[in-house]
């Protein structure tokens, strides 16, 4: 056997997670495509320069958007990096190795703070960790998870000597993700060595906390930010210590529903391309186990001591997470499954430590094949779990490139103004990453460069039973007051030589809605819709999405096959 530091074993084991990493999470990414948010925040950094960029960054430190400034300002050096790397597959090579340097900074804290078997273990759990589904997801990788190096980064600074500079570096996880703020609150937990007495040591660290959080919230409430003014007072203290509480039950409960139900739930991914990935996982974590973990001499005993601070740190992952819609902290899918992702830490950390106790217990059973099997399967089904999830962004990227190509098809007449309606069953989309979302709208202005004085460019909107009921006839005109969260975002005046509703016949093909439809509540309101005009697509320049959205296929000359219509 080679000695734990030996370059060889340390190659051998970060290969072996890399591989297990790339294979749940980005195997399947020459398939993705663009999701939701990345629609109104990564395609257009996609298309800037360094100069740009630099820009770009700055200003959102500047104006602190949603009170993370870091969060949105990373985006654009991260895709400025992503498409050198190589357009956008080297976007997606940007997050694997994000993904993999939290891992590296995971590895190196619990195994200062747990021991080596706790850290190998709790590695391959954080790879696979099952609870968040958004890791191949850009905005997220780029925007959300530097929050969560940011903190890893912190509490190896606290364990160090250069303990004062883990406050600048929280400071920096807040900016960017505030949820990552609180579970810094137990670090003096994890400190298990010093001499100094725990209460003291939590009293001086909760008080910085505390002046860094008020910083915090100060600077957001100056800014006027929203969830820090008008949120914050529509739900008073009594909700909101309520909601935060409740939440700290819920949210790690959650997670150990995550862990233990969604890989038997799991039959999605049992194709021939699962069961090869999930026996390639169950490979690497045989490996892994077999090769790295080590039998401790030691009395054998539970490692209470090593459990509660793990489970404090689960669920102190969850009090900020009382703004609707992330309470209750419930959701194992989608885009909602962000809510989740501060709790990698704790919660990986605590299967790692309950894994490397059941791992001494087998061992001092003999029975650690059986359990090394065991525990190879499990991750091996979380794997598969999460290639059915890389599989929905797939289905997604290819639903997105068929709907997207039909509406130029359908509607190259639209122009300055233009509403176009997409019909419920245009949209429906069984799966984890949506095939449309509130960016919608904003998608035919990155698929097209229509003219900068236009202040109205044409936009495109999914029409449920929702959206019909606000479409109401006035005296004079006919408005539609768009909703977004439960309030009045803006309203719109339907025009008839405007709007443009999209459906599909009985054949399944979608097609372009003529004549009168009727809107509003009971369908009361009758509206014209556009007549089909001469086509002006041809008019513009592609915009920076267009490669990735419609690309180079046989129909994707759109634009200029409008004028032979």
């Amino acid at each position: 056997m080679l000695p734990a530091n030996s370059w060889v074993r340390v190659l051998g084991f970060w290969t072996l997670i890399g591989l297990t990493a790339w294979f749940a999470h980005f195997s399947l990414s020459g398939d993705f495509l663009l999701y939701e948010d990345d629609y109104a925040k990564v395609v257009d950094a996609m298309a800037r320069n360094f100069d740009e960029s630099v820009y770009n960054f700055y200003c959102h430190c500047r104006d602190w958007p949603q009170g993370r400034p870091l969060g949105f300002a990373l985006i654009a050096p991260f895709s400025y990096i992503g498409v050198k790397l190589g357009g956008l597959p080297g976007v997606y090579i940007t997050g694997y190795l994000m993904l993999l340097a939290n891992a590296a900074l995971f590895f190196l804290l619990v195994r200062k703070f747990a021991g080596q078997n706790a850290a190998v273990l709790g590695t391959l759990a954080f790879c696979l960790f099952p609870a968040v589904t958004v890791k191949a997801w850009a905005t997220h990788f780029m925007g959300n998870e530097p929050a969560l190096f940011f903190m890893l980064a912190a509490f190896l600074l606290y364990l160090s000597p250069h303990r004062r500079w883990s406050y600048l570096l929280i400071f920096l996880a807040a900016i960017t993700y505030e949820s990552t703020l609180l579970p810094f609150a137990a670090a003096p937990l994890l400190d298990q060595k010093s001499e100094e007495r725990l209460a003291r040591r939590l009293l001086r660290h909760g008080a910085a906390l505390a002046v860094l959080l008020a910083v915090y919230c100060i600077i957001r409430m100056n800014l006027g930010e929203p969830r820090m003014t008008r949120q914050l007072a529509s739900m008073g203290l009594g909700q909101i210590s309520f909601k935060a509480l409740t939440a700290m039950v819920i949210g790690p409960w959650t997670i150990l529903k995550s862990f233990s139900i969604l890989p038997l739930l799991n039959s999605g991914a049992f194709s021939m391309s699962g069961i090869i990935s999930m026996a390639l996982i169950f490979l690497c974590s045989l490996v892994v186990l077999v090769w790295w973990t080590e039998r401790e001499d030691r009395p054998f005993a539970i490692p209470w001591n090593k459990i509660v601070p793990a489970f404090v740190l689960l669920a102190l992952s969850y009090p900020m997470a009382f703004f609707p819609p992330h309470w209750p902290p419930v959701a194992l899918a989608g885009t909602a499954s962000r809510v989740h992702f501060a709790a990698a830490f704790g919660g990986s950390m605590a299967a790692g430590i309950i894994l490397a106790y059941l791992f001494e217990l087998a061992a001092h059973k003999a029975k650690t094949a059986v359990f090394v099997v065991f525990a190879s399967c499990c991750f091996a089904l979380l794997g598969g779990f999460h290639l059915s999830v890389q599989q929905d962004y797939a289905k997604s990227a290819r639903l997105q490139k068929e709907f997207w190509t039909q509406v130029l098809a359908l509607c190259p007449d639209m122009g300055e103004n233009a509403v176009i309606f997409a019909e419920q069953p245009l949209w429906d989309h069984p799966g984890l990453m949506s095939v449309h979302s509130w960016a919608t709208r904003l998608v035919l202005e990155k698929l097209i460069r229509f003219p900068k004085e236009w202040e109205n460019p044409p936009q495109l909107y999914c029409m449920d039973q929702w959206v019909k009921d606000h479409v109401f006839q006035e005296p004079d005109k006919i408005v539609w007051r768009e909703i977004i969260y439960g309030e009045v975002f803006r309203p719109h005046t339907l025009e008839p030589e405007n709007v443009i509703v999209l459906g599909r016949d009985e054949s399944g093909d979608m097609v372009r809605r003529f004549g009168v439809y009727r809107l509003g509540p009971d369908n009361q309101v009758l509206l014209d819709l556009k007549p089909k005009g001469p086509p002006s697509l041809n008019m513009h320049s592609r915009g920076p999405a267009w490669e990735y959205v419609i690309g180079e296929r046989p129909n994707s000359k759109l634009m200029e096959q409008s004028n032979d219509e």
